[in-house]
């Protein structure tokens, strides 16, 4: 949908005034510079939004350049540093402009963000200005969030970047850190429910799927970040089975050095798991991945088990695969790797042979080199 223009212009100027009434209310020799990061006047259609806790620069208000020369739509028009650029050469700096003074090339932040979204082939979404915003909970910028001053009003200010959420309306929102985490709570009098402890929790506010993960100020490694995107994907793709599954049923998430994610109910049953990428370099390049489901069919009457095998997995591993099945009574069907129980199969004996056949592949995994 396409946002309102119109809008966006008067949440700008109440945002405004709202800021300069903190300045008026702190002083100006507490409070800071503040600005919003993405200009909205490019945003046609918001699929992905991007909030962390502030900017991570700035000065004492009392020093600001700017400070007497804020029409009503500055915060609207977004980075002061971006304003007259191309979408193309702003994107630039984002990705791959080298900046001496922290001798690093792009934004951490956009690249680990699309980074972590190209598992599941959604990075270029951070292309397109016109579709992705960035924004903050806290518009007053700082060395760090841990030097906000201690009297701004935080909720107060997460309340009006909550509105901006409301306005824009995106597929997808993403939030920074704990403290981003906190303040959207606070903000919306609402608590997320948590899928892996400090790494995704998640929440809907009105259509938007909301998101919060570590800051990207902290180590990902390629297996978190393949568990997250696909996390945050899968409900992108499927929003009425993403909101059923993890509503109606209790998760644990667990994940162990081999890259196994396990998704179970509250009553031990195992939902999905599948093996992530980047377990061992050498492997997923000449070998690909492995997705293993176990789920029951239309007729309620049996389990069907699928193990998708992307790559170049050498023969010897699909017949221990099959061999595997066999011994344990499993039927196959006329598709590749398919195989179906009857339901009428003790829960446990079920939960049990799924064990011990991820454990053969996993142990497969580890132990043989590509052929």
């Amino acid at each position: 949908m396409e946002v309102d223009k119109l809008k966006l212009k008067d949440w700008s100027q109440t945002t405004l005034n709202y800021y300069l009434g903190e300045v008026e209310r702190v002083g100006e020799d507490v409070a800071t510079s503040f600005y919003n990061q993405s200009d909205l006047s490019r945003v046609k259609e918001c699929d992905l939004m991007i909030i962390g806790i502030n900017p991570g620069c700035g000065c004492l208000y009392k020093d600001w350049k700017l400070k007497n020369d804020l029409a009503p739509n500055y915060l609207f028009r977004g980075n002061p540093c971006f304003q007259g650029k191309s979408d193309e050469t702003i994107i630039k700096e984002m990705s791959e402009d080298y900046y001496p003074e922290k001798r690093r090339y792009g934004w951490d932040l956009w690249k680990k963000i699309y980074k972590l979204l190209d598992y599941s082939s959604k990075g270029d979404l951070l292309r397109h200005l016109d579709r992705f915003v960035l924004t903050n909970m806290i518009f007053f910028g700082t060395a760090n969030e841990g030097v906000i001053p201690k009297e701004i009003d935080k909720i107060s200010c997460a309340k009006q970047t909550v509105r901006l959420i409301d306005l824009l309306n995106p597929q997808l929102v993403l939030l920074l850190g704990d403290q981003c985490k906190t303040l959207f709570e606070q903000a919306n009098n609402k608590k997320m429910i948590e899928i892996e402890a400090r790494n995704l929790s998640y929440c809907k506010l009105g259509s938007s799927f909301v998101f919060a993960i570590k800051h990207t100020a902290h180590f990902y490694s390629n297996i978190k970040c393949e568990e997250i995107s696909k996390t945050i994907c899968y409900a992108l793709d499927h929003p009425d089975k993403f909101e059923d599954k993890f509503k109606l049923v209790q998760i644990k998430h667990k994940i162990d050095s081999n890259g196994t994610i396990q998704w179970i109910d509250s009553e031990g049953r195992l939902i999905h798991e599948y093996f992530c990428k980047g377990i061992r370099g050498n492997y997923t390049k000449e070998n690909g991945t492995i997705s293993v489901s176990l789920k029951i069919d239309d007729n309620n009457s049996h389990y069907v088990l699928s193990i998708i095998s992307e790559g170049n997995h050498p023969d010897k591993f699909k017949k221990m695969i099959c061999d595997y099945c066999n011994s344990k009574g499993w039927l196959k069907s006329d598709n590749d790797l398919s195989y179906t129980k009857d339901l009428s199969n003790d829960e446990n004996v079920i939960v049990d042979f799924m064990t011990s056949l991820l454990q053969k592949m996993k142990d497969y995994r580890e132990t043989d080199l590509p052929e």
